[in-house]
């Protein structure tokens, strides 16, 4: 028997432990038979599911397993169970009954249909088409993998796709239950017409891979597992028509090795797929950059011990098409063991094949990449799921790409020294230029940094200075995304550094290093990555070929690039692991040698920045709210280290403020203040640079709710003159609604400042400032004199204005702060950005206009400015991971929205946000908010709504999969100046004057314009196939949700404006409409308004009375 210690469960029998109680902590007796008396000197074991660190059954050092712990437990042993941030479903597999106040409760009762922790481990899945062929249907394929029938009822998934297991599934021993996506369904009917799938899912699987989390019905995790596209998984399941099938259900279902595809195209769903044993013949070796008489040449290699016919067998260029070309009926291609067969354009181009009746395309290889792949066949045209093959770079003529294996057991197709066909490949080519150290996962105030060396006898320019070569194509480096200036070169046996930040701050840092130093990463705009990964990847040195004619004749020139060098690394031994995260570099022992050899390297003090870095600063008193005085003392480990910090919310330097004692903060002197400190030490790497934040004696009605507060530097990150909201000069001009637009101009102040419309009022702008008349304009804007050194930086849009900041969520409780570092952007429509009031210096409440004339809802609100924070590696961890909205339905955000509410003088973000919760409510997907105070730099700014945006990350996040979206926004022209997009004259026009079009953010509107056409056409006749062909664009149940919130609220200010739609840009996928900006709702005047008849979305020209939808037209 076993006693529960001061118990927190509830008396009811239970079938397995429940983790989803994070602080639950068990004392239990094992029960190994009849057992009485006291257990009185039992040594106890300890058992923590989350501990991953060896076991030997002595504290500190838990088991893993229950079952670990039995296997060493003695007859009335204590065991004490933790469930702490545990991720794993505890195995128990001999009987444990629990004793409580309110009786007994068994775990794990061996006579129990489970016998095992819990009731859901045996369900695995076994089966994955996460990118099916062009037109075929992506499923998912689960068993259950015991000899017992189990009860998945409520079980759901968390992460990858979404579907919820509905009551009463039941799944016999052995049975397989199939799952499809929503917009595959008919297509998996027609497909597999003998299998019945248990539902359909929303979302889809990621074509790119990702994570698959399993959940039980009291929301434990008891299975994940990670699936992924890259060269180890296999190449038919992505995008050829084969699954994934798993090798061995109980083993590791993120492992590529447990992984194979499927036997057969379409895969074998609800079934077991058969295996078959195919010989692994390898692509070897290919001449893909060719002058006539030379041709592209490829080489099989057959690694088995006996000969292997490949006969039938397809090659092609595409990976994702296999049906190229057809290797011949020729006795050579009988491959003996350990022997090579050559195949060249004169087959695979110039006789492809055919399969039955249909010829083959054929294929050339590209000299600028592609893909070289070989297929198997079972002789009647049938793929059998065995490929080999790879994807290649650009490549210099003449030159072959071979096949290399390195000591970490990974395969590599990189340029030869010689082409040696239809023999063992020469080697890895390397130089001119070699990647000599690379500097990944520093420590936490380190920099990211690759040395390249120029290891021949001459100079090496860096762009192309071939004979009718292009000077401005320049040298890569790839998977760090950074291109190379123009004018650049290496001298010989020369070094060169690029570092993951500013140059001049780097050497400010850490001193000149005596070589040429560039950066940041990422400064090319094409690629995609700027950060080394902590987990390895492939880093090469791209140099740019003379630019080919692409297409013959077409006028157009395009360069391939070429590898110089290529360094696969990774944090894994046979690896230097110190190299990863200790302040150690991988440093390379031979140049000369192949870069991705692991052997080739060491983990070694790196050349250019210390290994060693000072302790973080610590402060005794947290962040937040505080009433009276805060005594704060500031502290490092690191003995003789100085602790230098700022209050303006600049970065502390080695020139900034010495702490030299208590630092005394009160409302009376200090006021709010936002600490931000450092620590140096010669030798060292500076400490990372810690913000807390105190707000003090902070009135009533701002500690309502959270807050948010802002810190940056005020000149360089927020305001003028390089800040995100910096405005210089300029003048504001009457425009739309009365409100007061910028622009390059200067005012005329020898004229009458011009009056309030409407009124004999003089008008002046939020800030106090009157409005005039602009110099040089004869009417409103027309013909004013442009000044030259005015600038608006809230009107630039993009990266380039986006600037460093750390972000804090501040309590006004005891509950400990949040902080994260970001980048802060202007948010708003080209509507808002010019009409922005000047700061300045960003001084004052924002909620307070000084002109008290102005109607607050057309003027004052734009004191206040909409921002944006994003959060990338570039700051610190690439995703925001705080508890901040209500219910916390993700808990993970690459960006944050605070909206300034530019449209509701009256009830700010209150309608709007609960529009949204409705809308959400409703059980769409639909954006995410709250309401906080903000803070800048410790100022008190106002009210604020931060939310989601709804972008293709917002919705991949929501609805699974990596593709693109379309996404389209209804939003009116309304008119303006400075090149803003806007369509109008300056005449103050009224809706009625303003353009209505859907603007495209992301994707292009092809398929929406298709939607709208059908739309119209059903409008125009009612009928079936009309409405069918609308089905077939719209999610019309979703559609259905969004018409009912919107009409329910009464939205005044919908659909002439304000509606999101997006769709996944596949084959299949529907376009669903989303809640966004509804602060015109419930109004008493539009209680009984059906917008929807007096603007039809999908009439561009909005003179149509009807709707394309109405329930009187549709079927």
């Amino acid at each position: 028997m076993v006693d529960i210690c001061k118990s927190v469960l509830r008396p009811v029998s239970i079938a397995y432990l429940p983790r989803a109680v994070p602080t639950l902590i068990l004392s239990l007796v094992l029960y190994l038979g009849f057992v009485s008396g006291a257990f009185a000197g039992a040594v106890a074991l300890y058992v923590d599911f989350s501990n991953t660190g060896p076991e030997d059954g002595t504290s500190p050092q838990p088991f893993n397993t229950l079952d670990e712990a039995l296997g060493q437990a003695t007859l009335g042993q204590l065991i004490s169970l933790s469930a702490f941030a545990s991720h794993e479903t505890p195995t128990i597999t001999q009987a444990v009954t629990l004793t409580s106040n309110g009786g007994t409760a068994t775990i794990g009762d061996l006579s129990s249909p489970f016998g095992s922790g819990s009731p859901y481990e045996a369900l695995k899945i076994t089966e994955i088409m996460y990118n099916p062929a062009l037109g075929k249907a992506e499923y998912l394929e689960l068993q259950n993998t015991s000899a017992r029938t189990i009860d998945i009822s409520g079980v759901y998934f968390s992460l990858g796709i979404v579907y919820t297991f509905p009551p009463s599934t039941i799944l016999t021993a052995g049975q397989y239950i199939v799952l499809v996506r929503d917009t595959d369904e008919a297509t998996f009917i027609s497909d597999y017409p003998s299998v019945s799938h248990a539902g359909v899912y929303t979302g889809a699987l990621n074509n790119g891979g990702e994570t698959i989390a399993l959940n039980d019905p009291a929301n434990n995790v008891f299975l994940t597992l990670t699936y992924n596209d890259s060269a180890s998984w296999p190449d038919l399941a992505d995008g050829v028509g084969f699954s994934l099938i798993i090798i061995d259900p109980h083993g590791d279902g993120s492992d590529s090795a447990n992984w194979r595809a499927s036997s057969s195209d379409g895969g074998s769903p609800g079934e077991v797929d058969i295996t078959i044993s195919i010989p692994g013949i390898v692509v070897n070796e290919a001449l893909t950059h060719t002058d006539l008489p030379t041709v592209d040449t490829v080489e099989f290699y057959n690694p088995t011990g006996a000969g292997v016919d490949i006969r039938g067998w397809f090659i092609s260029d595409n990976r994702s098409i296999p049906f190229k070309a057809k290797i011949p009926n020729h006795a050579e291609y009988i491959i003996a063991a350990g022997g090579y067969a050559v195949i060249d354009e004169d087959d695979f181009f110039s006789a492809p094949g055919s399969v039955g009746e249909n010829a083959l395309p054929g294929f050339r290889l590209s000299s600028h990449g592609s893909d070289i792949f070989l297929f198997s066949s079972d002789g009647n045209d049938n793929l059998t799921g065995y490929a080999h093959g790879w994807g290649f770079d650009g490549a210099e003529n003449g030159v072959s790409f071979g096949r290399e294996i390195t000591t970490d057991g990974r395969e590599h197709f990189v340029a030869q020294t010689s082409n040696t066909f239809g023999s063992s490949n020469a080697g890895p080519a390397v130089g001119p230029l070699a990647i000599s150290e690379l500097h990944y996962n520093t420590l936490s105030n380190g920099v990211e940094f690759i040395e390249i060396t120029n290891i021949s006898g001459s100079s090496v320019n860096l762009y192309d200075d071939s004979s009718g070569g292009d000077t401005n194509n320049t040298y890569k480096l790839s998977g760090i995304g950074f291109e190379f200036p123009t004018n650049q070169s290496i001298l010989s046996e020369a070094s060169v550094l690029i570092v993951n930040t500013d140059p001049t701050d780097y050497i400010s840092r850490f001193g000149d290093p005596g070589i040429a130093v560039y950066g940041p990463f990422g400064n090319d705009p094409l690629a995609t990555s700027d950060a080394l990964s902590n987990l390895g990847e492939t880093v090469q040195i791209n140099w740019p070929d003379t630019p080919d004619e692409i297409p013959a004749s077409s006028g157009i020139f395009v360069a391939a690039y070429i590898s110089m060098d290529k360094v696969r690394y990774n944090d894994k031994t046979p690896w230097p692991v110190l190299a990863d995260g200790t302040g150690k570099s991988l440093a390379r022992l031979n140049n000369t040698t192949f870069g991705s050899e692991p052997t080739n390297w060491e983990d070694s003090t790196p050349s250019v920045q210390p290994e060693v870095q000072v302790a973080d600063v610590i402060f005794s008193t947290p962040r937040g709210f505080y009433d009276g005085t805060v005594n704060l003392t500031l502290s490092t480990t690191t003995g003789s280290a100085q602790i230098r910090y700022t209050t303006d919310g600049t970065i502390p330097t080695q020139g900034s403020t010495l702490y030299s004692g208590t630092i005394v903060m009160t409302s009376g002197t200090t006021g709010n203040t936002p600490i931000r400190a450092n620590a140096f030490l010669s030798g060292y790497i500076s400490a990372p640079v810690e913000t807390h934040t105190y707000i003090i004696d902070a009135p009533t009605y701002q500690k309502g709710v959270r807050a948010i507060n802002i810190v940056g530097d005020p000149q360089q990150s927020l305001y003028n003159p390089n800040g995100v909201m910096a405005i210089n000069n300029g003048a504001y001009f009457p425009a739309l609604f009365n409100t007061l637009q910028w622009g390059p101009y200067t005012y005329d102040t020898s004229q009458p400042q011009l009056d309030f419309p409407g009124t004999t009022d003089p008008w002046f702008d939020a800030l106090g400032n009157g409005i005039y008349p602009l110099i040089g304009a004869t009417s409103g804007t027309n013909g004013a004199t442009v000044d030259g050194t005015a600038y608006s930086n809230p009107i630039l849009t993009g990266k380039i204005m986006e600037r460093p900041a750390s972000i804090e969520l501040l309590y006004p409780d005891a509950t400990p702060g949040l902080q994260e570092n970001g980048g802060v952007r202007v948010a708003g429509s080209d509507f808002h950005r010019p009409r922005y009031a000047a700061h300045g210096d960003g001084s004052g409440d924002w909620t307070v206009a000084t002109s008290t004339s102005i109607p607050e809802a057309t003027l004052a609100s734009y004191l206040k400015f909409s921002l944006r924070m994003y959060f990338r590696s570039e700051y610190g961890p690439s995703k925001l991971t705080w508890p901040i909205f209500p219910g916390d339905l993700l808990q993970e955000y690459d960006k944050l929205v605070l909206r300034g509410g530019h449209n509701d003088g009256q009830t700010p973000f209150l309608k709007d946000e609960l529009t949204r919760r409705l809308f959400l409510d409703m059980g769409r997907v639909g954006v995410q908010g709250t309401l906080v105070n903000l803070y800048i730099n410790g100022e008190y700014k106002g009210w604020y709504n931060p939310c989601e945006r709804l972008d293709a990350k917002f919705f991949q996040s929501r609805f699974g999969g990596s593709t693109d979206y379309d996404i389209l926004i209804q939003s009116a022209d309304l008119g303006g100046e400075i090149g803003l997009g806007y369509n109008i004259n300056n005449n103050t026009p009224g809706y009625e004057d303003a353009t209505y079009l859907p603007q495209v953010k992301e994707g292009d509107d092809v398929a929406f314009q298709a939607l709208i056409a059908a739309a119209m056409a059903n409008e125009a006749v009612p009928s079936v196939p009309n409405y069918d062909a609308i089905a077939a664009l719209l999610d019309i149940p979703q559609f259905i949700d969004y018409l009912l919130v919107q009409l329910y609220s009464g939205n005044d200010d919908w659909p002439n404006n304000n509606w999101t739609a997006a769709r996944e840009r596949v084959v299949g996928a529907k376009f669903k409409f989303f809640v966004w900006d509804a602060e015109a709702t419930y109004l008493s005047a539009n209680i009984n308004r059906n917008g929807i008849d007096h603007f039809p979305f999908w009439n561009p020209t909005w003179q149509s009375q009807g709707a394309g939808l109405k329930g009187e037209f549709t079927p």
